[in-house]
């Protein structure tokens, strides 16, 4: 046991200073790349948006005690569509 608390004991600052001192990447990103980051953010924010959105629609709708609480609707926007 003292062989374990020993070995965390100099492994733990042992990575905290490699990470501390990083070498050169020498790295490029091209503008492909980042577009693609670009792409990834926005959907992410818009799909964080929209499943929001659906979340607090059918929190919302079980609380006024609606007769299809929750459901999706989209068959019945579609025959209110057609009667018109």
């Amino acid at each position: 046991m003292k062989r374990v608390k020993a070995s965390v004991a100099f492994l733990i600052p042992l990575g905290f200073v490699l990470l501390a001192c990083p070498a050169p990447a020498l790295a490029y990103i091209d503008p492909g790349t980042g577009s693609l980051l670009v792409q990834l953010l926005i959907a992410s924010i818009l799909g964080a948006i929209f499943a929001l959105k659906r979340f607090w629609t059918r929190l919302f709708a079980v609380f006024k005690n609606k007769p299809n609480a929750g459901k999706d609707d989209s068959k019945q926007r579609h025959n209110d569509s057609k009667r018109q």
